[in-house]
């Protein structure tokens, strides 16, 4: 049997093999160099530090009083109308009694003025034949009688209304402050440090201030009702009789009585309506979206008028502020660009604003904790790439043309 000779691998063969094998070693030299060509093209300065810079929204005391209760906490999120806290005001408390006490006063010398009417009008009707000159004369003070009566009823229509305001205006503000209350105590069960006792009581009460409120809100709408209709009566009954002589057939002493009762009820309205301005001014609210940045006042804390309670900024940067330390000799222009690195992520940015002068920088930004370090600040606008909250530190560096 004859040997076999020696099998000759391909061409082809061999090709393949020497593929495999330097396949890799390309892939890894063009990594190197991918890496060499990002490393040239990188700036070689240092990064600055700069921080997202938001706008802050301070939010004053709108009364004069006591921080009853503040329902947010340090870096809370907010959003636009909510309620941060309460004020108690004993001025407002104080004035709330003594409108009440007009109200009545008012109530009760309109109803007097009602009575005061009636004798005299029985008076006048007793001598009716004596005073007046024939019938027609007896007609129109009969309608003139009759026009002041809807006049006291329109007037006794609104005294209603205006307690029914008052009551709703209470109603309302406690129905607020227990919601608030129960927010509060819900969150802090769900977060195992409340009171599952004190919820249910403040639910309960939620329930029972509710329908009071919506009792009172009732009420008023009636009372309202009741004096848009007195109004018409009384309309009506002066497009019937137009061009009535009242003041021949009347007693002016009690037509003046009547005109300045209708004056105090006026003083009353516009005292009421203050008040209930003032009273929804007890529940400050957030007058934007965004976060709480700092609290400046406590519960139990007495304010004053326009003092500072709590202030907020927005949830997104609107610009990065830069420190820019002295050693550092960069001559910088409003318009140079700068690239803003918040970890892998970066975006560019141009100068808004340079300090003219040195400043002194943030002690955490200082090489020596005892040594304070000044140098510039520049403002640069947000970058479009980067979503930066407010105090949100970044690295910034220099674009070369």
């Amino acid at each position: 049997m004859s040997e076999l000779g020696p099998i000759r691998t391909p061409l082809r063969e061999h090709l393949r093999e020497l593929r495999l094998q330097l396949l890799p070693l390309l892939v890894w030299l063009g990594g190197w160099a991918l890496i060499a060509v990002l490393w040239m093209q990188t700036p070689k300065t240092a990064p600055l530090v700069g921080l997202g810079l938001g706008d802050e929204v301070v939010v004053a005391a709108p009364e004069a009083g006591l921080v009853e209760e503040v329902f947010v906490d340090l870096f809370d999120p907010v959003r636009p109308g909510q309620v941060l806290l309460a004020l108690a005001s004993s001025d407002l408390d104080a004035q709330l009694v003594e409108a009440r006490a007009e109200s009545a006063r008012l109530e009760a010398a309109l109803l007097a003025q009602r009575v005061e009417f009636e004798l005299a009008d029985a008076q006048l009707r007793q001598n009716a034949t004596d005073t007046l000159a024939d019938a027609e004369e007896e007609a129109a003070f009969e309608q003139a009688r009759r026009l002041r009566s809807f006049r006291v009823e329109e007037q006794r229509a609104q005294l209603d209304a205006l307690a029914a305001t008052l009551e709703r205006v209470d109603a309302e503000l406690e129905q607020e402050r227990v919601q608030l209350r129960l927010s509060r105590a819900e969150g802090l069960l769900e977060g195992e440090v409340g009171s599952a006792a004190e919820v249910e009581d403040l639910r309960a009460e939620l329930d029972q201030a509710v329908a009071k409120a919506s009792a009172a809100r009732d009420l008023e709408e009636r009372a309202l009702t009741a004096v848009a209709e007195t109004r018409r009566w009384r309309a009506d009954f002066e497009g019937l009789t137009p061009g009535l002589p009242t003041s021949t057939v009347l007693d002016p002493r009690i037509e003046e009585r009547l005109a300045g009762h209708q004056a105090a009820l006026a003083v009353q309205r516009a005292r009421l309506s203050g008040i209930e301005a003032r009273v929804d001014g007890l529940l400050v609210r957030a007058p934007q979206g965004g976060r709480v940045a700092s609290l400046l006042a406590q519960p139990g804390e007495t304010v004053v008028l326009a003092q500072e309670l709590l202030r907020l900024e927005q949830d997104r940067a609107r610009g990065v502020l830069v420190y820019l330390p002295e050693s550092e000799l960069l001559s910088v222009a409003v318009g140079d660009r700068f690239l803003v690195r918040r970890g892998y992520d970066s975006g560019e940015a141009a100068v808004l604003a340079a300090s003219p002068g040195l400043v002194e920088l943030p002690s955490r930004l200082w090489y020596d904790p005892r040594v304070a370090e000044f140098g510039r600040t520049l403002r640069l606008d947000a970058p479009v790439d980067l979503e930066l909250r407010p105090g949100e530190r970044v690295g910034v560096v220099p674009i070369r043309p």
